[in-house]
């Protein structure tokens, strides 16, 4: 990744490219200027820096992302999707676990007495029958739970993606989770148009600080709740060197989620918590 303090060439000479954010901020610290205006230029590189995170977040997931989003609600994911004809059942990432937990148990114990199919067509019975053997005593919280998961699978000819997808992806989403923020600087440069800084920088060094202030305020506005994409390169009102359809609380939204929205990390912690669960009823 290129850094505004690198060397460039042109015309065959070195020209060091210059550095807006930090012109900026040595201007806000060192000249008079009220706070006001200062934090008004502090929020947006603080939201820059947001956003740089997230949608980098999110960049990295878009493989993964093509296979959880069968596993959370439609109002919790982030793109509306059009389903064709009657809306098949929800699977929850719950039942999947199970449901890879009675058929693990079945390929390695149980094979010989029960086919698949007879599981899938007796679940009622033939469920109980592994479950109370493998575990040498009676398990109905167990077996209501795999039972429960069976049916609403084949019942309603429900189609996924393999579980070896799905763990794949989550372990894509753990790691993500992981991922330090970025400084604000290579946020900000890598979220804002050169020539919006250098008209910034300009408007300060003149003296201009409402030229200043409301240069920010829309862009503010189109990062933060707005309608960032018609801010990129695409369209004619340009500030934003990155192409997405989201703004900030979008993504974060769709990532952290919120009161109403579930989130990509409320979905990792349902899988981990009854993966772990499952894993300790394994002999």
């Amino acid at each position: 990744m290129q850094k505004q303090t690198e060397n460039l060439l042109k015309n065959g000479e070195s020209v060091v490219k210059k550095n807006y954010y930090k012109e900026i901020m040595n201007y806000l610290e060192t000249k008079p200027i009220g706070e006001h205006d200062k934090r008004i230029a502090l929020t947006h590189f603080s939201i820059c820096q947001e956003y740089y995170y997230f949608y980098t977040m999110y960049k990295k997931l878009e493989s993964s992302i093509r296979v959880l989003k069968y596993y959370m609600a439609d109002e919790n994911y982030i793109a509306k999707r059009k389903i064709k004809g009657d809306k098949k059942t929800e699977m929850k990432i719950e039942e999947l676990l199970y449901i890879e937990f009675i058929f693990k148990i079945h390929s390695q114990n149980y094979k010989k007495l029960y086919s698949k199919n007879k599981i899938i067509e007796h679940t009622d019975e033939v469920v109980p029958k592994i479950l109370n053997d493998y575990f040498e005593n009676e398990q109905s919280d167990i077996c209501e739970l795999c039972i429960d998961s069976i049916f609403k699978k084949y019942q309603n000819s429900y189609k996924d993606a393999s579980m070896t997808k799905i763990h794949d992806a989550m372990s894509d989403l753990e790691e993500v989770l992981k991922m330090p923020m970025p400084t604000i600087e290579e946020s900000v440069e890598q979220v804002i148009i050169e020539e919006q800084l250098e008209l910034m920088l300009s408007y300060l060094q003149a003296g201009n600080i409402p030229g200043f202030t409301f240069t920010i305020a829309p862009m503010t506005r189109a990062l933060f709740d707005g309608t960032y994409h018609k801010f990129t390169s695409r369209n004619k009102c340009k500030y934003f060197n990155l192409q997405c359809e989201y703004n900030l609380m979008q993504l974060k939204d769709y990532i952290e989620g919120n009161k109403d929205v579930e989130g990509l990390r409320g979905l990792y912690e349902r899988y981990k918590i009854t993966k772990e669960s499952i894993e300790k009823l394994y002999k």
